[in-house]
């Protein structure tokens, strides 16, 4: 989805579009993300490609003064490209290759280009808390190719209706380097680990509150922890013998994929994870972006 706020030609306006919510009212923010016509700045514009998900969105339009009233003209634009699977979570051993099929559903066409990344390593766990424990530890250990780890934690509506709150905390040879909390039932977060030696133990805790007090309670929650390269391994996108990608209205396309380079040995426990995504080529705005998942 991107959503582009505009003056109206010969107008002055300092309308902003700083916040949105997604369909479970959790707030995404974009700061400066206002107009202002006596600056020159005309256009603002706003791509949501990892957080987009379905169901209504809120897109609050606001001025910076209550006694003026500055016009905008709104639009937002989505791009009807459908894979097939939606999800890459397998591809062959050597060298790491595979394909999917893309179609694209809306009636006008679209040239674009395929690209992606083997962003690092994934620990996953469909984990519970149980009876009175109320807190989760989970470990990665990073060597010098890693310099972020990244959080990735869900839960069904209902099991995250029975939580006062839910606390989340990194640490690093024993030193907190993020701490935050659950605004919904979704937590993701992107922390840069200072520092990483020989071998840095990283640390993510999630510590749940209850309303009541249940030695029976098993209450899940789905963990995804990735350890992430400083250099991701890029993965080339094709359609035939070329990157550039004519996506005509209702034509599946198959397109094959491979790793640039050979990738690191794949830790244990853990899975490669990654993304394969399709912009526009005019405007490099992204059309798709498919998750890359590889099952041990």
């Amino acid at each position: 989805m991107k959503v582009t706020l505009a003056a109206p030609a010969g107008r002055e306006s300092k309308a902003s579009i700083e916040r949105i919510y997604d369909p479970n009212g959790a707030r995404l923010r974009q700061r400066a993300n206002r107009l202002d016509t006596f600056e020159g700045r005309r256009e603002v514009s706003w791509s949501v490609v990892e957080e987009l998900r379905p169901g209504v969105w809120e897109l609050p339009i606001v001025s910076d003064r209550p006694d003026k009233d500055w016009p905008y003209e709104l639009e937002v634009r989505f791009f009807g490209l459908e894979p097939e699977p939606a999800r890459i979570t397998e591809w062959s051993e050597s060298p790491p290759e595979g394909s999917l099929v893309v179609t694209n559903t809306f009636e006008r066409p679209l040239a674009a280009q395929g690209q992606g990344r083997l962003e690092g390593f994934r620990l996953l766990k469909e984990d519970e808390f149980k009876g009175l424990e109320d807190t989760l530890t989970y470990t990665l250990t990073l060597d010098k190719p890693y310099d972020r780890v990244r959080v990735d934690l869900e839960m069904s509506k209902e099991a995250y209706a029975t939580t006062t709150d839910i606390g989340v905390a990194v640490e690093a040879d024993g030193k907190e380097i993020y701490s935050s909390a659950f605004e919904d039932r979704f937590h993701q977060a992107t922390v840069n680990v200072p520092e990483v030696g020989e071998k840095t133990e990283v640390k993510l805790i999630i510590r749940a509150g209850f309303a009541i007090a249940d030695d029976q309670r098993k209450t899940p929650i789905t963990v995804r922890f990735d350890q992430l390269l400083a250099e991701p391994v890029p993965i080339e996108v094709k359609h035939g013998e070329s990157g550039d990608i004519l996506f005509v209205p209702a034509v599946p396309i198959k397109l094959a994929f491979a790793l640039a380079a050979k990738p690191l040995e794949t830790p244990a426990d853990l899975r490669p994870v990654g993304y394969l995504e399709f912009g526009e080529r005019s405007t490099e705005d992204v059309a798709l972006r498919v998750p890359l998942e590889i099952a041990p």
